[in-house]
């Protein structure tokens, strides 16, 4: 009888030590599934232009796959959306030319779907055409170096040092440290958030684009904000921008009630001689439509 319990007890012991295998035997968690995205003509992260600042990224992605590309600025701020062109059977191009102002650009690409995404691709491309142009300029100022040349850039390395010493005033970090400070000074502005500034600073004249989300609320409200930025512009070194553009964005709903998001619906440039010639401290905000160099206004509802 013993004999018999003993045996009971060792095959019940055995199902127990497999039920706790089972149960910790949990299958592994799966990977979202990405796009798969391959970029052809690049070497070590960069691609080169040709001798007139025309270059090519090279792509092949998934053929029911979504291929995008933007703007990368130096700040890390996202810039304008490249034009990608597809090419059929998963194969995509992007045949673009780079400013003669530009040295360097830098471009991220990402393939979607409808369930999943890949890791965007960074890509830098070097202009050719700036390189052989600095190395003329170059030459010819070695062959022409004179006393006056030599004050001309002792005069640009301290006015440089200068502008390094002071960041809250200078280039698109200055813009923005300065637009955000005179927003919070105003207290009729209140959807107040940190404002997203786009554009260029690595060469003279710079360019810019002080953008505000602006969700739920009114039109007399950012204009109201845009007289503060203003002030905060003019506190700024806008001397060395050609042109500054506030604009202010809403999720808007289109004919078919889908939500579009981030669109711009009001705005105003400035060039560099109508910056100076304002004083938002005494402006009105119905005013500036008047004074800008240009303006738009999107009808959106409860305007």
């Amino acid at each position: 009888m013993k004999e018999t319990i003993v045996g009971a007890t060792l095959i019940l012991g055995a199902l127990l030590s497999g039920c706790g295998t089972q149960a910790n035997n949990k299958q592994p968690k799966q990977r979202e599934p990405t796009t798969p995205l391959k970029v052809e003509n690049i070497s070590k992260g960069k691609i080169q232009s040709n001798k007139n600042g025309k270059y090519e990224v090279k792509m092949i992605a998934p053929k029911k796959a979504t291929v995008e590309a933007t703007y990368i600025m130096p700040n890390g701020a996202v810039g304008t959306e490249i034009p990608v062109h597809s090419l059929r059977n998963g194969h995509f191009v992007i045949s673009e030319k780079i400013s003669s102002k530009h040295k360097k650009i830098y471009i991220s690409i990402g393939a979607y779907n409808k369930h999943s995404k890949d890791h965007n691709k960074n890509i830098t491309v070097i202009n050719n055409s700036y390189s052989s142009q600095n190395i003329q300029a170059s030459k010819k100022m070695k062959g022409n170096s004179t006393a006056t040349s030599k004050s001309l850039q002792s005069s640009k390395l301290q006015a440089s040092k200068q502008n390094n010493k002071d960041p809250q005033k200078h280039g698109l970090s200055g813009l923005k440290y300065q637009a955000d400070k005179y927003l919070k000074k105003d207290n009729s502005v209140a959807f107040y958030h940190p404002v997203k500034v786009l554009g260029y600073d690595d060469t003279k004249p710079y360019v810019a684009n002080i953008e505000f989300k602006a969700n739920n609320e009114s039109k007399a409200t950012m204009k109201d904000g845009a007289v503060s930025i203003l002030e905060g512009v003019k506190k700024a070194d806008y001397k060395d921008f050609s042109n500054i553009k506030i604009s202010f964005t809403q999720n808007v709903s289109n004919a078919n009630g889908k939500t579009l998001k981030n669109i711009p619906v009001l705005g105003y440039s400035f060039s560099r001689s109508t910056l100076e010639s304002i004083d938002p401290n005494n402006m009105d905000s119905s005013d500036l439509s008047k004074v800008a160099d240009s303006h738009f206004d999107k009808h959106v509802e409860d305007d």
